[in-house]
C-alpha cells in the first residue's frame, strides 16, 4: 500500500491527478483485487473449518466502513453471494 505522509492512512482521494491519482488507484486496486478476494476465501475456508460458531461469525464485518475501506466491504459481499459460507436453519 501507498501510505499517507503521517503513516496512519492509505493514500486515497477521488479528486486527485498525476502522481496522487496513481497512488490512490494503486491502493484501490489492492483493496478490490487482493484484499477482498483473500477475505472472501478466508470466510469460505473458515466456514468449513469452524462451522456456524461464534468464532466464525466474529470474522465477518459488522459495520459499513468509510472510504476507501468500503470498497473491500462491497467487493466482499459480491464475492460471497454464491459461496458456501452462509448458514441457515436448513443448512446441511
Amino acid at each position: 500500500f501507498e501510505l499517507s505522509s503521517n503513516r496512519r492512512d492509505i493514500w486515497f482521494g477521488v479528486d486527485m491527478s498525476g502522481e496522487g491519482k496513481r497512488k490512490s488507484e494503486w491502493n484501490l486496486a489492492l483493496l478490490q483485487d487482493a484484499v477482498a478476494p483473500v477475505y472472501s476465501r478466508l470466510l469460505a475456508v473458515a466456514a468449513q473449518l469452524l462451522g456456524p460458531s461464534a468464532l466464525y461469525y466474529r470474522l465477518w464485518p459488522t459495520l459499513a466502513p468509510q472510504q476507501p475501506w468500503s470498497i473491500v466491504h462491497e467487493e466482499l459481499f459480491q464475492r460471497i453471494a454464491n459461496m458456501p459460507c452462509l448458514y441457515t436453519t436448513n443448512s446441511k
